[in-house]
């Protein structure tokens, strides 16, 4: 008979593969469509766009109420009625997120016919408002996403939920190509986001096994979610802030162009916090939950166990890109973003930042959510801090380094959660350092590799 600790190691294992594997083709798809879409775009129009995408974080953080969270961890999360009201719940705040999207254009459009921010910056931009409604459409298509897609993460069971997100992501970038190689528009951008989304939702109920969702409206069911999700609500406007505090003073310090070699070091470093975040969520965060619901004396050794394959990941990937980032971008772009390398350094430290992203998971299973949400005060405070004094000493280099620092804000908080539920020492943070000096050597590797490839663009 198969004991639960061995059939949960071997469900984490198969999502993990499924997971990196998975993620890694989507990076693959993204790094694709930033090539070809920085060749029929200029910087100018990936600096509108991470306006906008701030913006979208906002209104999603700003009405996440932990649903998705309470599905994954409380027991009674699979029943019937709990997973409708959950997904009547998610149509209800994607609608509402679109219809807002229109009082914000409203007021960007007023902002600039009276002039209210400067000039040459992002926010006086005119394209400004159509886009962030055409963007906005996402939210709304994205609410009919079926819940199914939770129950299988619920369940660490991963597969067809990577299956389902890169064949949107493919799917996606046959208008983006089409329409930013006819139109030289930042509309390419915005209609392969609103495809790849669309293709995404039809794959949910289409593609995954389960019970089909239905309108509902539990408020038995609504006021546990409440309960279980008042801190992540709050937790998740501060993180909202804290993640994207660097844009929003970055559009007011610097121009679009700026503002968009910074989003393209961004995207750059994106596959590697991407995939890490996404194992925490997709492996870490259920594996942790079923512990601590089925047998909670193990929950150290399972967050020992997380936090050193963790720590390995990340030390590897920020010392790797931390070397190569330059090389990596004068291969890859046009002379005119060859700025965006040494900002992909720097950037590359975020990784080591992010490693207490597993103990967040701890406070989130454990129900103590209030952590999470002093962990992302942290984090804003401390870019309120670093960005500004950093782009006040050494300009954009100094801004950038400024938001790295923020990364770390967060880990005293951790140290002292780790010693006061006794869930790790001194030992579950071994595999830091050799893993970063690895990452280093291979990316110092990697750096004299490229330096004999011929660019891709010139």
């Amino acid at each position: 008979m198969t004991s639960p600790d061995r059939s949960l190691r071997s469900r984490l294992k198969g999502a993990a593969a499924w997971t990196a594997l998975g993620h890694l083709t989507t990076q693959a798809i993204k790094l694709l469509s930033n090539l070809v879409m920085t060749y029929l775009l200029v910087p100018s129009d990936f600096g509108l766009m991470a306006i906008v995408g701030v913006l979208v974080m906002g209104i999603t953080f700003l009405s996440d109420v932990g649903v998705s969270q309470a599905l994954v961890a409380i027991p009674k999360g699979a029943d019937r009625s709990f997973r409708n009201t959950v997904w009547t719940f998610q149509v209800v705040r994607g609608l509402g997120a679109w219809a807002l999207s229109f009082v914000l254009a409203l007021f960007f459009w007023m902002a600039s016919q009276r002039q209210w921010f400067p000039p040459d910056s992002v926010y006086s931009d005119e394209r400004l408002p159509l886009v962030i409604i055409g963007t906005f459409a996402q939210l709304a298509i994205q609410g009919f996403q079926s819940t199914k897609l939770l129950m299988a993460q619920r369940n660490v069971s991963v597969k067809e939920l990577m299956i389902q997100r890169n064949a949107a992501q493919l799917i996606a970038l046959i208008p983006m190509f089409l329409i930013g190689w006819h139109y030289r528009s930042v509309w390419a951008l915005v209609a392969g986001g609103a495809t790849a989304m669309l293709v995404q939702v039809i794959l949910s109920h289409a593609l995954i096994k389960g019970e089909p969702d239905r309108f509902a409206w539990d408020r038995t069911v609504l006021d546990e979610v409440w309960r279980f999700g008042r801190w992540i609500l709050l937790s998740s406007v501060v993180n909202f802030l804290a993640g994207t505090t660097d844009r929003i003073l970055l559009g007011r310090l610097v121009d679009s162009t700026q503002l968009g070699l910074y989003a393209i070091a961004g995207l750059l470093v994106a596959p590697a916090t991407s995939i890490f975040s996404m194992l925490v969520s997709t492996v870490v965060f259920p594996g942790i939950s079923e512990v601590n619901r089925t047998r909670p004396h193990d929950l150290p050794a399972a967050y020992r166990r997380f936090q050193q394959y963790m720590d390995g990941l990340a030390g590897v990937g920020a010392g790797m890109l931390f070397m190569a980032g330059p090389a990596l971008v004068q291969v890859l772009y046009r002379d005119a973003y060859a700025p965006a390398g040494t900002m992909l350094s720097v950037l590359a430290l975020n990784l080591v930042g992010l490693r207490f992203y597993v103990v967040e998971q701890v406070y989130i299973a454990k129900g103590e959510t209030h952590w999470m949400t002093a962990a992302n005060v942290l984090r804003l405070a401390s870019l309120l801090v670093f960005v500004p004094v950093g782009f006040h000493l050494n300009g954009m280099e100094g801004a950038v380094a400024g938001v790295a620092c923020s990364y770390f804000a967060s880990w005293p908080l951790a140290f002292y959660f780790r010693r006061k539920v006794g869930i790790g020492g001194w030992r579950a943070d071994l595999a830091l350092l050799p893993a970063l000096a690895a990452g280093a050597l291979l990316g110092h590797l990697l750096s004299m590799t490229l330096a004999l490839v011929p660019r891709l663009q010139h």
